[in-house]
């Protein structure tokens, strides 16, 4: 009697997808071709959908076998980027919750998509949950699921790490998505519903994340300074960091040190505590209202158009 495992991958990059399908005999693995992904540069991500809450389950005796192909993933994704003189991707914990959240619900609602049954997609579930803290630049998933006629043994968990790496890297799209160069952190996550593993992978890049708490400040106080620190994953200079601010007034004109006016927006000159921290300080002078801080890191005066929001108020 031959057992047969199937395994079945999706790629998903910045909204766009593409599904591959290959069955893995215990001869041969046979992996069909997916289109190559468009590139998303630097992608701004919308706003976020509201999920329908799940239950995360820890798989009970399977989560310690779960955590440890988890481990091996990360082991040979970063083997593999090796080979490719690319950097080591950063383990997330906070993109793992998000990849593990994701597995877990495709077991328990018993679909298999990027995009959930409430309509929610990758860029809704990563936004939700990180950003509010991460100026995201960009993200990525991979899906797969394999499983047994007759379930999994635990020389089985074993070799779960190699068989999804490897189809997931005999497939274009998850190929690029695993050695994208703009990439710093990844989280992954698996789930085991029944006879069926379930694993997600989520990429991301980030500019800066928020080193601090402030969302709302009161024009009667002392106006904090607002810390942030740059992605330790990626070579940012101090010289090609662009900070600005969208005045809450669209028609307030902003003059540059050169005489140059801007309308509803100006430039912020950070103040470097160190080589990755820094501060700036919003213009509250300009009133109450609500204040968007973008970020850039391309030099000149160009940055991306999500933005962390701060609301100014006088009390």
């Amino acid at each position: 009697m031959k057992y047969v495992t199937c395994v079945v991958l999706c790629a998903a990059i910045a909204g766009l997808s593409g599904c591959a399908t290959l069955q893995e005999t215990l001869e041969q693995l046979f992996a069909p071709e997916a289109p190559a992904p468009t590139e998303p540069g630097q992608a701004d991500l919308p706003p976020a959908r509201e999920s329908t809450p799940i239950t995360v389950r820890d798989n009970g005796p399977f989560r310690g076998e779960l955590a440890s192909v988890e481990e091996k993933i990360l082991e040979i994704v970063n083997a593999e980027r090796a080979t490719q003189g690319l950097p080591a991707l950063i383990p997330s914990t906070a993109l793992a919750v998000v990849a593990r959240d994701h597995s877990t619900d495709m077991g328990q609602r018993s679909f298999y998509s990027h995009v959930d049954p409430d309509g929610v997609t990758p860029n809704d579930r990563i936004t939700a949950a990180l950003g509010d803290r991460y100026y995201l630049s960009g993200t990525s998933e991979n899906i797969a699921y394999t499983e047994s006629s007759r379930g999994f043994t635990y020389e089985e968990y074993t070799a779960i790490a190699n068989q999804l790496m490897t189809g997931w890297m005999n497939s274009p799209g998850h190929r690029a998505n695993i050695l994208r160069p703009d990439s710093t952190h990844i989280g992954i996550g698996l789930h085991r519903s029944g006879n069926r593993i379930y694993a997600t992978q989520k990429f991301m890049n980030y500019i800066v994340a928020k080193d601090h708490t402030h969302d709302s400040i009161n024009l009667s106080q002392d106006t904090p300074a607002l810390r942030f620190a740059l992605n330790p994953g990626r070579e940012l200079s101090r010289s090609r960091l662009v900070v600005r601010i969208s005045l809450p007034d669209p028609s307030t004109r902003w003059e540059t040190p050169g005489g140059r006016f801007y309308t509803g927006m100006m430039f912020a000159q950070p103040t470097w505590i160190d080589d990755t921290t820094f501060e700036i300080t919003l213009p509250v002078e300009y009133g109450p209202g609500t204040y968007r801080v973008h970020f850039g890191d391309r030099g000149g005066n160009r940055t991306n158009t999500t933005a962390f929001p701060y609301r100014v108020v006088r009390q």
